[in-house]
């Protein structure tokens, strides 16, 4: 279920967003009723694989995995957001077409959501969010590749213990199978 945000959600992703642009009052309104609040449970999908990714999402609480099926019952994690970062299936959100990968919550999590219409509607009265948006995803789809990388470039036996070293917090939060399935291990 969806509802307008909290202040405090919202009062979150401004600061994210002042890093690289000072937002004028009547842009966080605009901004602010545009976006949604949702909380899941572990293992909800935002955007089952095979269907087209409707949103772009900022976790507030929680932790979100880009995942896609393998068949029989495998699968693997490729990404993961945490608070204070924004998530979505990238090629299917901007293109709209149908996403092989899919975006679970990997425990509790909470996220505010910008529709793919609203958000289309809000480039055009703010030009410059295209931009902003954009920057910050880049980013995080960066940092993403480097944390995996580094992990995926150790030896096998180590790869969980460098996982352990680099991102305690995740570890802490997310179930074994999902950090597996994250490494390339097999639970």
């Amino acid at each position: 279920m969806s509802f307008l945000a909290p202040l405090s959600a919202f009062s979150t992703l401004l600061d994210c967003l002042r890093g690289d642009h000072n937002l004028p009052t009547a842009d966080q309104v605009l901004l602010h009723r545009a976006l949604r609040y949702r909380t899941l449970p572990a293992g909800r999908y935002l955007c089952q694989p095979g269907q087209v990714c409707q949103g772009l999402f900022f976790v507030c609480q929680g932790v979100l995995r880009v995942v896609t099926p393998l068949g029989q019952g495998q699968e693997l994690t490729y990404f993961f957001a945490q608070e204070n970062q924004f998530c979505t299936v990238l090629d299917s959100f901007l293109h709209q077409r149908t996403a092989l990968e899919g975006l679970q919550a990997a425990c509790p999590t909470h996220v505010l959501v910008l529709p793919y219409w609203v958000l289309r509607r809000l480039y055009q009265q703010l030009p410059y969010l295209q931009g902003l948006l954009g920057r910050l995803l880049q980013d995080h789809l960066l940092r993403s590749i480097e944390q995996r990388n580094q992990v995926l470039h150790q030896p096998l036996a180590t790869r969980y213990q460098q996982l352990v070293r680099s991102q305690p917090a995740l570890v802490q939060r997310v179930s074994t199978a999902v950090l597996y399935s994250y490494l390339g291990l097999t639970a």
